[in-house]
């Protein structure tokens, strides 16, 4: 009787934990609904759009994030009543910001009145993030947000974020998101703010300092499109076989890639980032050249893009990170957004001379592929295969699990 007790005290505890799963939504980039419409090639010569741009790891800048690319949104709120925004959830970066209402007018839907809220905390202090397509800049606020909306929500009170008072055109002139939440580490962070879900753990408002990034495979309609589940391992969309990988470096979720294998190319040491704020895999000029040959692509300026056939017999891109091979398969590096039998090459070139800076940029079509379970306690990164059973909405089971898998690791 008295161990029986005692399991349902230790269930007790793992219950009351909070976890909650925030829904993502795919949109078809802006860039994309231009190409597609014969519009983004005069447009980006107009703002001469260069996707081969380096990727910029110095203070303040938070790197190669072009706002037309952008295609996974989560909602998020800020405020008492709550005011819903839909935000770029970007492992890439470690602020939170979204634009203020007394910002130029664009076409940006949703933006934070400080008047409207009862828990709103002025904190003047100026803020700026250069991008490498744009950047923006405002003052500091306090106030109560919540990953997610409704009954699944976390709220964090006392949250520090940025109120954007001044954006750049390439800001403005999009309408798919209304700011950024970052879910990088503090280091990284402008002004050393503490990131918004760090400071839920740091509240006890999370069982485990972990969360899982779950993105489903892309469509060509919005709509749902995976998941973040905070607090716990998500069993019910990922497998329990994987190793902890340790991370190099804990700014951005940064750690080690012996070999990258694509046919003929091989290559490595790297160092290599995974970044859900990043469309396309990144990754050094004389690997991508390689890749592209293999791929028989050709460049399309219509599309600026890379273009090949869908139906090609494609090599995976391989990987090998602490002695295990992960392959990203052509399902995932090509995107099928066009006639049905040609393809986009979803690789870019960057270049950076920095010794500590990630020479490879593992973006949406890596996550894609893998569950990424996010362990900022312990700084490390789990890699599950997703399971082919499509996530469920059984949080209880799905956060009851995941606690317990938390704690035998």
């Amino acid at each position: 009787m008295r161990e029986f007790c005692l399991v349902l005290l230790i269930l007790a505890t793992i219950v009351e934990a909070a976890v909650i799963q925030h829904k993502i939504k795919w949109r078809q980039s802006e860039r994309m609904k231009m190409a597609k419409s014969g519009q983004w090639k005069t447009f980006s010569e107009s703002r001469k759009l260069n996707l081969a741009a380096p990727r910029v790891f110095a203070s303040h800048h938070q790197g190669l994030m072009d706002y037309y690319d952008l295609e996974y949104i989560g909602e998020v709120t800020i405020g008492t009543p709550p005011q819903t925004f839909n935000v770029v959830l970007d492992t890439g970066s470690a602020n939170f910001w979204v634009t203020s209402n007394i910002a130029p007018s664009g076409r940006i839907p949703n933006t934070y009145n400080s008047n409207a809220s009862t828990t709103y905390v002025a904190d003047p202090k100026a803020w700026e993030i250069e991008y490498g397509k744009g950047k923006c800049s405002g003052v500091q606020a306090r106030d109560t947000m919540a990953f997610g909306t409704g009954k699944d929500e976390l709220r964090v009170p006392n949250t520090t974020f940025g109120m954007a008072t001044d954006l750049s055109a390439d800001m403005t002139s999009q309408a798919n998101f209304d700011g950024i939440l970052g879910l990088g580490f503090q280091s990284l962070a402008v002004n050393n703010i503490l990131p918004p879900l760090m400071n839920a753990h740091a509240q006890g408002l999370l069982d485990d300092p972990v969360f899982t990034v779950v993105l489903g495979h892309r469509n060509n309609d919005a709509g749902p499109a995976g998941q973040i589940t905070y607090g716990a391992i998500d069993t019910e969309s990922c497998t329990s076989n994987f190793s902890w990988v340790p991370l190099s470096r804990a700014a951005y979720w940064q750690f080690t890639v012996s070999k990258a294998r694509f046919g003929a190319f091989s290559g490595g040491p790297y160092e290599v980032i995974t970044d859900t704020g990043t469309s396309f895999i990144g990754g050094p000029v004389d690997a991508i050249t390689a890749i592209i040959q293999a791929l028989g692509a050709n460049y399309d300026d219509q599309y600026d893009m890379y273009m090949t056939s869908c139906s090609g017999d494609f090599p995976d891109f391989e990987l090998t990170i602490g002695g295990k091979v992960y392959s990203v398969t052509p399902k995932n590096y090509l995107l099928n957004d066009f006639d049905g039998t040609t393809c986009a090459a979803a690789f870019f070139a960057f270049q950076s001379d920095s010794p500590n800076a990630p020479k490879w940029i593992l973006g949406d079509p890596f996550i894609r592929q893998f569950c990424h379970i996010h362990d900022f306690g312990n700084n490390r990164l789990g890699l599950p295969t997703q399971k082919k059973k499509s996530a469920s909405n059984y949080y209880f089971l799905t956060g009851l699990i995941g606690a317990i898998m938390m704690k035998l690791f």
